[in-house]
């Protein structure tokens, strides 16, 4: 729906222009007006640069990329970190002292390849939002959610990396124990940065942002 909207503000904007040309023409040649009434009053009450006030106006597609790319990154980790939360992490314990180790290193090649790209997206939408957030996103918004991301991967580096190499050379129910619990801060963070997201997301919209025409 909010692709949509991103959209059909490039298609009003395509309108606008074209109405603004015709009517030009017909004022420099001194015929009547060529558009139907209906039409002009239509596209004369739409969002523009110049009757938008204080919208945001036309955005680059980069930057409309660019917060595509972020809410779907996010809102794609918070399912996974949820999922890892409340269900696999738990599930270490049933694997079996025996098995585990080979168990769990299969597990953390196998778990970058789902989070790695996502985590590599959501990173770069992130910090390239947070340059030009003056444009489509508030600025507070874009650094609180830069510095939830930092908290994300400190927490990642510091904590649940050295307990998932510790537990490669066996399980350890204490070492399993820290690492379902410091996984909260993560869980926490992401949480809070899909609601970010959101509101980045509700906020471009919200103030007329669409798409600069080609």
């Amino acid at each position: 729906m909010w692709v949509s909207r991103i959209v059909l503000r490039q298609r009003e904007t395509r309108a606008y222009n074209e109405l603004a040309r015709l009517t030009a023409a017909d004022r420099r040649t001194g015929a009547a007006c060529s558009v139907p009434t209906f039409i002009v009053n239509k596209v004369s009450s739409l969002k523009t640069p110049e009757t938008a006030g204080d919208q945001i106006g036309p955005v680059p597609r980069w930057q409309t990329s660019l917060l595509i790319a972020q809410t779907l990154s996010t809102f794609y980790m918070v399912g996974v970190i949820w999922f890892v939360q409340v269900v696999h992490y738990p599930m270490f314990a049933f694997v079996g002292a025996e098995q585990f180790p080979a168990w769990e290193q299969r597990n953390v090649v196998l778990t970058t390849w789902v989070v790695g790209p996502g985590m590599l997206v959501e990173a770069i939408s992130a910090v390239g939002l947070f340059f030009v957030s003056s444009l489509m996103v508030p600025r507070r918004l874009a650094v609180a959610g830069v510095l939830l991301l930092a908290m994300i991967w400190l927490s990642t580096h510091f904590l649940q990396v050295p307990c998932h190499d510790r537990l490669a050379s066996g399980f350890d129910s204490n070492v399993h124990a820290i690492l379902v619990k410091s996984n909260w801060l993560r869980t926490l963070c992401w949480t809070l940065r899909g609601v970010l997201v959101f509101g980045c997301l509700k906020t471009a919209l919200s103030a007329g942002a669409y798409l600069e025409p080609k």
